[in-house]
């Protein structure tokens, strides 16, 4: 509870972390149900602080995101409530400042608009964002 009450965890760094302490599967099965049932651990709660901090602190896109909690086996259904929590706006205003600062960075150094553009793309895909929305905001800087 102390942990828990500390930081936001997820049912699957709860049980990594029991079992990491040596706890047989029938204790971190009854420990986990008690934090939530005492709502200590919350996964949906979680997905939205996770969400929100990966995008506001990181600048993370949702396929990294998306990838991120799906291996911490949060629930597909909390994964979307939590990106309902997004604004759309704050969201294509955060890639495209991005996105710009990228391109003054790349252009000191690189010509040929179509390859700025693909170094964008390429930029934005590891960052998790999606390919259609970089390509619309790529196409909607004034690059040239």
């Amino acid at each position: 509870m102390k942990i828990c009450s500390r930081q936001e965890k997820c049912s699957y760094d709860v049980i990594l972390k029991l079992k990491s302490w040596g706890m047989e599967e029938f204790a971190i099965n009854e420990i986990l149900d008690n934090l939530k049932k005492n709502g200590f651990v919350d996964n949906g709660r979680y997905a939205e602080l996770f969400v929100r901090e990966k995008i506001r602190v990181n600048k993370w896109g949702r396929i990294k995101i998306r990838y991120h909690l799906k291996g911490k086996q949060i629930d597909p259904e909390n994964v979307e409530n939590a990106f309902k929590h997004i604004n759309e706006e704050e969201y294509k205003g955060m890639i495209s400042d991005m996105l710009l600062s990228k391109f003054r960075h790349i252009s000191t150094k690189e010509k040929d608009l179509y390859r700025i553009k693909m170094k964008l793309l390429h930029f934005a895909a590891q960052r998790g964002y999606e390919k259609q929305l970089s390509d619309e905001i790529i196409d909607n800087l004034e690059l040239g």
